[in-house]
């Protein structure tokens, strides 16, 4: 099937400029952005946190907060959705969220675009079009079967989303079943981190049926690749379909559109390669506040050289 809406050519030339501004070397630069979501038990946004409340360390060593603030802008979301193994059950989920989706999105202030996939991109919905023609394709999916380049595809997303902004997102629906892919895990999640974008993800499994060891260990990957970005990832069993989804997808839309960014001052030798941090809330004693989640992305990577701070 043809593309039936081919991301334009200045969208494409600004991802390669993108491209130029992604780790290159060891840049020093005094400080980062980070997105962060803080969430209460029932995975509401806690507001009204403050930078002394945040506590970061790097390599064993304390980060500074320079600012904490709950920031409130239409964001951009990639629905990313899965197509090499649908059956009825997926379908019908799918459906549903077309259902939802246009008027709970518009809402969060939500701004859409879709890409549908299986080892190839078979169609596309960029940001140029509304949300109620998002909502239209889901609802009438092509059919198609094969095999699943999953990297693929979250690379394809980041030429769809094109120049970096604030609070980029990929809302992706598959089962995880990675198995034909060109480009690279670790060069997609290097990507997906010096850009920003996080991955949300409902995870569709279906315990009904005979499952090959890629459809096994994807919901492990989905987790993973959600975790590293600073995402969520929900596990859905497909039968039976849960009567809970209606009030789950409204918590994840409100993830995506509501959150923190955190400025951090970073340490003044360069950031040689990917490396793991960690960020907690703590009360006021200094220790760890156990009533609330910290959800970010898990690794920082080097600075951009053309940039002395993103």
């Amino acid at each position: 099937m043809t593309i039936r809406t081919r991301v334009s050519v200045h969208v494409i030339l600004s991802s390669i400029l993108v491209a130029s501004a992604y780790p290159q070397g060891s840049v020093a630069c005094p400080a980062r952005t980070i997105a962060v979501s803080v969430l209460d038990h029932d995975g509401n946004l806690v507001t009204g946190i403050e930078p002394p409340e945040f506590r970061a360390e790097f390599r064993g060593r304390p980060l500074k907060i320079l600012s904490s603030a709950v920031v409130s802008a239409p964001r951009r979301v990639v629905v990313l959705v899965d197509l090499s193994g649908s059956d009825s059950s997926v379908e019908e989920f799918i459906h549903r969220l077309a259902s939802n989706m246009a008027t709970s999105m518009q809402q969060d202030e939500l701004r859409p675009a879709l890409v549908l996939f299986s080892d190839h991109i078979i169609d596309t919905v960029d940001f140029s079009r509304p949300t109620l023609e998002v909502a239209q394709l889901l609802a009438r999916l092509p059919q198609s079967r094969g095999r699943t380049a999953l990297f693929d595809a979250l690379k394809y997303a980041t030429v769809v989303l094109g120049q970096p902004l604030p609070g980029d997102s990929v809302y992706l629906i598959s089962d995880g079943a990675e198995n034909a892919s060109k480009a690279q895990r670790k060069d997609v999640e290097t990507e997906f981190l010096a850009r920003g974008i996080r991955i949300f993800s409902f995870s569709l499994g279906d315990n009904s049926s005979p499952r090959t060891q890629e459809e096994m260990s994807g919901p492990g990957l989905l987790s993973e690749l959600a975790d590293l970005t600073g995402g969520m990832v929900l596990h859905i069993t497909l039968a039976p379909f849960p009567e809970r989804l209606a009030s789950e997808l409204q918590r994840s839309y409100h993830q995506l559109s509501d959150f923190y960014e955190l400025q951090l001052e970073l340490p003044t030798e360069p950031i040689g390669k990917r490396s793991p941090w960690h960020l907690e809330v703590v009360n006021g004693q200094g220790k760890k506040r156990k009533d609330i989640r910290v959800i970010y992305p898990h690794q920082l990577v080097p600075c951009a050289d053309a940039s002395p701070a993103d």
